[in-house]
């Protein structure tokens, strides 16, 4: 009797041992679950700080470039001021004002993410370029200074019958003399000409260190100019003439030009001058990962009462705009 019941002991035994097996396995798939949910959850808690810690990190440097970008555009304008301290009304390159400027790696008091930055400054005068502007006068295009911007589009390889488009665009944006304009908006900046049929992407990207739009009319400045505006104003020989002894000796006014150029058509002496009062000041702001590129137009005036840079208000520079590139 004891055989047998010790029998069906084994027998009970050896037929619930899968059933056990069973719900071990169940036990461990469920403390698998259990650990990933605790996971998740856990992520889930630290996710939203990481988040936010990134955001601030960000906002941080955004309003420190901000800060940066006053900042130079300040000490640019004094540097325009004392260059024309220095130099006087005229305008020459080389000059205090061109000088590129790049920091470098720089340190600040931010997160280890964000601890590098780099300021890239590069300031072009805005004169030493053909000014739309001179288009058209009084709602009228210019003739003369229509056949300018011709033979800029033409040494670019570019459609010349722009040129005429562009002085009646602009022409359309100008009241007739004596009347009160309520028309389109003038053009502010190059980019502005894509409203005109034919100026493109590629024709921009060609006269963008060509051309430039100003809130009033301007002459070239015969010191900054490029060989090809001063060709398009007068001829290529001339041109190089002038760029050649510009390089040994910069021009000082009008009766300067007219000595070095004494076969020069009187329309073009007409277009250029010495002096400047329109300046393109490029920015690169760097700061951890965050980045500011802007483009700013500085208007310097020059007044001839200013004497050793004594009364700033003689001299006084302002933003005509600022756009971000």
């Amino acid at each position: 009797m004891c055989a047998s019941a010790s029998t069906s002991h084994e027998n009970v035994v050896k037929a619930s041992m899968p059933l056990l097996r069973r719900q071990q396995g169940v036990a461990i798939v469920l403390a698998l679950l259990l650990m990933v949910l605790a996971v998740t959850l856990t992520a889930s808690l630290f996710l939203p700080q990481h988040v936010w810690l990134r955001e601030t990190e960000n906002l941080a440097a955004a309003v420190r470039a901000r800060a940066l970008h006053r900042a130079v555009l300040d000490a640019e304008r004094q540097i325009l001021r004392l260059d024309a301290m220095t130099h006087g009304p005229v305008t020459i390159a080389g000059g205090t004002w061109s000088r590129p400027a790049d920091t470098g790696p720089m340190t600040a008091p931010l997160p280890a993410a964000q601890a590098a930055g780099r300021i890239l400054i590069r300031v072009s005068d805005a004169q030493g370029r053909f000014n739309l502007t001179n288009l058209a006068t009084h709602g009228q295009p210019d003739a003369a200074q229509t056949e300018i911007f011709r033979q800029l589009l033409q040494a670019a390889g570019l459609d010349t019958t722009l040129a005429e488009r562009a002085a009646s665009a602009i022409a359309g944006t100008q009241a007739a003399s004596g009347m009160a304009w309520q028309g389109p908006m003038a053009y502010q900046r190059l980019d502005d000409l894509r409203a005109i049929d034919g100026f493109d992407d590629r024709v921009l990207a060609a006269l963008r260190q060509r051309v430039v739009v100003l809130p009033e009319r301007t002459a070239i400045n015969v010191n900054t100019a490029s060989r090809d505006v001063l060709a398009a104003a007068l001829t290529p020989a001339l041109a190089a003439t002038l760029a050649d002894g510009r390089d040994r000796a910069y021009l000082r006014d009008h009766a300067d030009i007219a000595g070095r150029l004494p076969d020069a058509a009187p329309a073009g002496l007409a277009a250029l001058d010495v002096k400047s009062a329109y300046f393109l000041v490029e920015l690169h702001i760097a700061i951890g990962r965050m980045a500011l590129d802007s483009e700013t137009l500085v208007r310097r005036r020059w007044d001839s009462r200013i004497r050793d840079g004594d009364d700033d208000r003689l001299l006084p520079t302002r933003i005509v705009w600022t756009r971000a590139l």
